[in-house]
Formats: C-alpha cells, sequence, structure tokens
C-alpha cells in the first residue's frame, strides 16, 4: 500500500504481466506503466503474457494506442501462451535470461485461474525467488476463496505471495489512515459516541463492456463491495497500528473485520440495472446484481451502535 509498508522487500529486476491485454490492461495498467517510465521508475524488462499472436511491436502499438502519446523507453517483451502452463513461463525465463533474479510476476486474471497460475510459475523455468501479485476480487464466495488460497500456497511460499486491491491503493483511501494518524483528536471522535453513521457510496461511471462474461460470474457484491468498500470501511474504522509496519497494519485491520456483525438478510439490498441483460454475453435471465447496498455494524468498543 503505501510506500513504507515495503522497506524490507528488495527491488523487483522484471516485471511479468498476465492479461495486460485486457480490459484493465488499456484503463490501468497501460497508463500507470507509462507514469512510472517517464518519472524514470520503471527501470526493468516489461513482460506481456496473452494468448493471442503478437510481436514486441505489436504489444508497443497497444500501449501506444491505449495512452495516445508517445511512449517512453520501455523494454517491452510479448511471451505468447496460457498463463497457466508451464511452458509459458519457461518461456518467459528465457526472453528474460539468466540475469534476472527478481522477477514478480503480476496476474490481472479472473480468479478461478489462480491456482494454475502458481503451480505453473512454481514448476518452471523462474528463479525460486519469483514474486507472485494477485488481484481480488479473489474467489466468488469464501469457501472459492480459501480453496484458491489453499491452492496458491500450495504452490508458492506465503512470502512470496502478495494480493492486491487495486481501489485500496487510490490515493485518497491512504490519505485517510495518513489523516487519522495525523489528527489524533479527529481519531478521538471517530467513535460511536460522536457518529451516527458512517456513509460509503461508489459509483464507476464505466459499463460492463467488455467484462461481461467475468462482470456476470462475479457481480457487485463480490466485484466491489466484498473488498473495496469493505477494505475502505476497515481503513476508515480500525484502531490505528501500534507502528509503521505492515504486520501491525494487519493486525488492526483483521480485528476490525473480525467485529463486524455477520451480515442478515434484510441488511443488505440487491439490484440490477434495466438494460444490463441486453448485453450480447448476458444472459436474459441473468441473477447477477449490479447494484448493492449493505448496512454493517461493528461490535467493538470503539463503534458499537454507529
Amino acid at each position: 500500500m503505501s510506500h513504507h509498508h515495503h522497506h524490507g522487500t528488495p527491488d523487483a529486476d522484471a516485471l511479468v504481466m498476465l492479461g495486460l491485454a485486457g480490459d484493465l490492461g488499456e484503463q490501468k495498467l497501460f497508463p500507470a506503466l507509462v507514469q512510472l517510465a517517464s518519472a524514470g521508475l520503471l527501470g526493468i524488462p516489461v513482460v506481456a503474457v496473452g494468448r493471442s499472436e503478437r510481436s514486441d511491436d505489436d504489444l508497443r502499438e497497444m500501449m501506444r494506442d491505449a495512452t495516445g502519446d508517445d511512449i517512453p523507453e520501455i523494454d517491452l517483451i510479448y511471451v505468447q501462451g496460457d498463463a497457466t502452463d508451464v511452458a509459458t513461463f519457461d518461456a518467459v525465463a528465457e526472453r528474460l535470461g539468466d540475469d534476472v533474479e527478481l522477477p514478480v510476476v503480476y496476474a490481472s486474471l479472473p480468479p478461478h485461474t489462480f491456482g494454475g497460475v502458481a503451480e505453473a510459475v512454481a514448476a518452471s523455468g523462474l528463479p525460486d525467488t519469483t514474486r507472485v501479485v494477485l488481484e481480488k476480487p479473489f474467489g466468488e464466495n469464501a469457501d472459492d476463496a480459501r480453496r484458491l488460497h489453499e491452492a496458491v500456497i500450495t504452490a508458492i511460499d506465503d512470502d512470496r505471495l502478495f494480493v492486491v486491491d487495486h481501489f485500496l491503493a487510490k490515493s485518497s483511501v491512504e490519505n485517510l489512515l495518513t489523516f487519522r494518524s495525523a489528527n489524533p483528536m479527529i481519531d478521538a471522535l471517530m467513535c460511536s459516541h460522536h457518529v451516527e453513521r458512517i456513509e460509503i457510496t461508489m459509483s464507476e461511471e464505466f459499463g460492463v463492456d467488455g467484462r461481461e462474461s467475468f462482470y456476470d460470474d462475479v457481480g457487485a457484491v463480490a466485484d466491489v463491495v466484498q473488498n473495496h468498500l469493505l477494505q475502505l470501511i476497515a481503513v476508515l474504522t480500525m484502531e490505528p497500528p501500534t507502528d509503521d509496519s505492515e504486520e501491525a497494519f494487519d493486525r488492526s485491520r483483521a480485528a476490525l473485520l473480525d467485529a463486524i456483525t455477520p451480515l442478515a438478510p434484510d441488511d443488505v439490498v440487491l439490484g440490477q440495472f434495466d438494460g444490463y441483460t441486453d448485453h450480447d454475453d448476458i444472459d436474459d435471465d441473468s441473477r447477477t446484481e449490479t447494484f448493492a447496498a449493505a448496512r454493517l455494524s461493528i461490535d467493538n468498543d470503539r463503534w458499537r451502535d454507529t
């Protein structure tokens, strides 16, 4: 998350992006890479793995189209293959060469592939130090998430595995924590005596175009509520971490998430916007929700009765 949480982590010397050519790539990942490169912060090769046949130059062209300007000198490599196939990562290792010791594999892929990706990375010619970053939502429900997590850590040690919620990195969320720690008086007011309720609204302006099949499997609760909004609630309401370490942050956050009272059906409203099922890739009788509202309560000393 914020930069000081990673002081113990050595810098990567290559970035392997799975799913870079997808929807998130065009909207977020390409621009982010260009920004990093322009700021001189990306001195490492970037490998994109995808299913279609492309050359390195095609990839550069896609990036130029997505960001709409001259892209800085980035060492771009394209490897064709399935992200759950060992041979794909052998090819990646080969293109990167022997000097690369700390690649990071960033999986911007549907969660059901995570187990296969982790196994393929582990069995491939990539070094044992390779780190794997998975994006949330992690699984379609709690059991699914546990199964996925099992599959992933069977293949890859926990300390080489990072799960990222890209929403949490949005600067306003980081600022919330800093703001709370820098203003003890305001922090002291953040409790049920002074706060009647906290309301969080998140509205995404882009539709589901291009993400239909992914979205129809996942829905708004898994895509947004169960990770982004819960994280946001946690950052807003958790006890301030005892120190700056990642562990202290995780402990505070976990304690808060444990204190949230399990939801009753009356606490939740789901809806689907008109026209959602008109999409070609979506069944006319799809029950996937595109709107979700939930009322949560936190059962701890600071927040009881809010």
